[in-house]
């Protein structure tokens, strides 16, 4: 699949609008990017595009597992883009297929985008959060970080508000942000 490289954390996309805008989108497609990061996300999703969705569960599970073994190696960075990708793969899978038929999953299959994404945000917030703890109070991108390490979290509490791990870390990155 490439070179991992760093992608923009994803955000939940607006998906009310329905077909009115399938030409500008078609047009849009051909237009990459200028920046790395959002280079990768539109490379990542003109890819899904011609994917089942087994296929992309599939892909998101590979991803997360790559992000896990990196996480093991202490390879941070690595394992901030598996999450990322394992995100990017299942995200819209997340939506329920009664109203969302484009997307051809079933329940069951949104069962396991949603586990999979809970799953990714809580472990991509665990990785943000310790590069960033072991940043000097001082440093320049230590606050950005744990304010993403936070959305991260909240991310995965979204999808599962008793989830402890994510609690956990978001009052972790919370409580290390400077007062004031």
């Amino acid at each position: 699949d490439g070179e991992p490289v760093t992608a923009a954390a994803p955000a939940e996309e607006d998906k009310a609008g329905g077909d009115q805008g399938d030409e500008a989108e078609e047009e849009d497609d051909d237009k990459m990017p200028d920046n790395e990061c959002d280079a990768e996300v539109w490379r990542v999703e003109k890819e899904m595009k011609t994917m089942t969705a087994e296929q992309k569960l599939e892909r998101a599970t590979l991803w997360k597992t790559t992000g896990n073994e990196c996480f093991k190696q202490s390879e941070l960075f690595k394992a901030t883009d598996a999450y990322y990708h394992a995100i990017l793969f299942s995200r819209e899978l997340m939506n329920n297929p009664q109203y969302y038929p484009k997307l051809k999953h079933t329940p069951e299959q949104r069962k396991t985008a949603q586990d999979l994404c809970e799953s990714a945000y809580t472990n991509l917030a665990l990785v943000q959060l310790k590069h960033a703890v072991a940043m000097p109070e001082d440093h320049a991108d230590r606050r950005g970080l744990l304010e993403e390490v936070a959305r991260s979290a909240s991310e995965a509490l979204k999808i599962n508000a008793k989830n402890a791990k994510a609690l956990f870390r978001r009052a972790q990155a919370r409580a290390a942000l400077p007062r004031g």
